[in-house]
């Protein structure tokens, strides 16, 4: 079940650039391997448009109506 929205998406890709870049300039050791974990999960999730979270949160940001 897709539920994350274009923009949605396009920021949590360029989010997960900026962990990736903290990550590999700025921090070691488990903090390193965290923002990796984290920045992976987002690009995942933004380009499958699929979030877990959201989905456990009933939130969906694609601004569709539902049919109900």
């Amino acid at each position: 079940m897709k539920n994350v929205g274009i923009w949605d998406g396009l920021i949590r890709f360029i989010a997960a650039l900026a962990f990736m870049a903290v990550g590999s300039f700025y921090v070691d050791g488990y903090f390193r391997l965290a923002l990796y974990v984290l920045s992976l999960a987002m690009v995942v999730s933004s380009t499958s448009g699929s979030c877990l979270a959201y989905r456990f949160l009933n939130i969906d940001t694609r601004g569709e109506k539902s049919k109900s």
